[in-house]
């Protein structure tokens, strides 16, 4: 697949704020989004907690331009589509719409990340609302396996925490734990301004620069991110739930997204399990009909080594006889234990 040549400008301001500028005149649209280097994994002495995605979801509650629902208001008005979403190592916030409304959409953005209210009223409130999500998350099968997976196969690294964050934990926190995470962690050198679309990149770049010129660079220590020692055996684990089928996993650690072996476990796990074509599909779910469902992934992000996955379900009457096909089907991912890296 070749992609087209990207006539993005880069460029960092006086105040440390990285801007990418993709201007594209072809349809009058825009897509304008601020990502904040900060994820789950930055936590810090709040680790686990789900610092980052509280955050995430307080910021709406209201701007130094606009409260709460005038912000809401402003963005529907002018057409925008926004939302935003937390990762382990990101906080990602944008809005898509009419060209013509890129000066709303940057003054909202800017508003979100770098000045929100944070309401102390409100507070409570949202944790109450986040408090449900977590529940949700533990009665689902598909969250409690992806949960054990990498409560599994990490075991200092952060990333062993589920980013919305664990419930005695995030019970714990407190209003001033969110006030100074903001202000450590969103500051202009953690954050990237990207704008795609029909726009004039030298007055969005004035725009940018006057929304956030009170915003300063921050002196905050960084935050400790541990990395896992090399593992040494096989890790296991297991848990019951309440339903009829059971799942295994398989998980091998692999390179990160930046070492050049990357793309070849993307292409492995496309071969072994994505689609009807792939080969563990045909042979455990159509031949020797084990699995119910069976996937397979390459999870990966830039310095840190990811995951090589190789999940099923299946009725709990033909585990054992999925769990001795899944070790024959082991020689197929034999490369991935081998593998050396840097």
């Amino acid at each position: 697949m070749e992609y087209p040549i990207s006539a993005a400008s880069v460029e960092t301001l006086p105040n440390g704020l990285t801007l990418i500028l993709d201007a594209d005149p072809s349809a009058p649209v825009v897509s304008a989004q601020i990502w904040v280097a900060t994820g789950s994994i930055h936590e810090d002495t709040h680790l686990g907690a789900g610092l980052s995605h509280f955050l995430e979801h307080m910021v709406f509650k209201g701007t130094r331009d606009f409260d709460a629902d005038t912000l809401a208001d402003t963005v529907q008005a002018a057409g925008g589509h926004w939302n935003a979403y937390t990762t382990f190592d990101r906080t990602v916030y944008y809005i898509d719409g009419p060209a013509d409304s890129l000066a709303v959409f940057l003054k909202t953005l800017t508003g979100l990340v770098f000045f929100p209210l944070l309401p102390e009223a409100e507070f409570e409130k949202e944790k109450d609302v986040i408090r449900r999500e977590i529940d949700m998350g533990l009665d689902d099968p598909d969250n409690a396996a992806t949960r054990l997976l990498f409560a599994t196969a990490f075991v200092q690294d952060p990333r062993r925490h589920p980013v919305i964050g664990r419930r005695q934990l995030f019970d714990a926190l407190a209003y001033q734990d969110l006030i100074g995470y903001h202000r450590q962690r969103y500051v202009p050198e953690h954050c990237v301004v990207v704008i795609s679309g029909d726009f004039d990149p030298a007055h969005a770049r004035q725009s940018i620069a006057e929304l956030t010129a009170e915003s300063v660079t921050s002196f905050a220590r960084p935050p400790l991110v541990a990395c896992d020692p090399p593992q040494l055996g096989p890790r296991r684990a297991r848990e019951t739930f309440a339903i009829p089928t059971s799942r295994i996993s398989l998980a091998w650690k692999i390179p990160a997204l930046d070492h050049p072996d990357a793309p070849a476990f993307e292409v492995l796990a496309a071969m072994l399990g994505r689609g009807r074509s792939s080969l563990l599909h045909r042979r455990l779910r159509e031949a020797s009909e084990l699995a119910l469902e069976i996937s397979a992934m390459a999870w990966t992000g830039p310095g840190r080594e990811g995951l090589f996955a190789v999940s099923a379900d299946a009725n709990p009457a033909k585990r054992r006889a999925h769990r001795g096909d899944f070790r024959r089907t082991r020689q197929l991912v034999r490369p991935a234990d081998r593998c050396r890296f840097s």
